[in-house]
């Protein structure tokens, strides 16, 4: 199983970096949960998703980088760094024009060939800060 939950990570990082919405829906079980300690706190595989494509569109130079990545049993655990330019609206947050980057470390349960649980951490307010502004309301609100 290990070996087989690096390449689907593998594949969600490049469904991300080509914007594939279709392949990375395809990704995620339905009937999954997926935790967040900002923007989504607990969500279903449609909200997680969603916000997802909302910052993939937010940034149309969006490249995320898999830099680390370990796997046991059905559990795989990696580190992705994100690098783009804020150039659409973000959560109501008209573009800003400026460079932002995040780092997080993320924990993915693997069932079958979908993934079935994800754990985020990374430091949310330092990427609303690289824009020079506050998490909006509707981010901060949706627990």
């Amino acid at each position: 199983m290990s070996h087989h939950g690096i390449q689907l990570i593998e594949k969600m990082v490049k469904a991300m970096n080509d914007k594939d919405f279709k392949t990375l829906e395809s990704l995620y079980d339905p009937n999954g949960s997926y935790h967040s300690t900002g923007d989504l706190a607990d969500a279903d595989r449609s909200a997680y998703v969603g916000v997802l494509r909302e910052y993939m569109n937010a940034f149309s130079d969006l490249i995320i980088t898999l830099d680390d990545v370990f796997a046991s049993g059905d559990k795989v655990a990696y580190r992705v760094t994100g690098r783009g330019t804020h150039t659409d609206e973000l959560f109501g947050v008209p573009p800003t024009k400026k460079k932002a980057e995040y780092i997080s470390v993320n924990m993915a349960r693997i069932s079958g060939d979908k993934i079935v649980e994800e754990w985020y951490y990374g430091n949310d307010l330092d990427f609303w800060q690289q824009l020079g502004t506050a998490p909006p309301a509707s981010v901060t609100t949706r627990r």
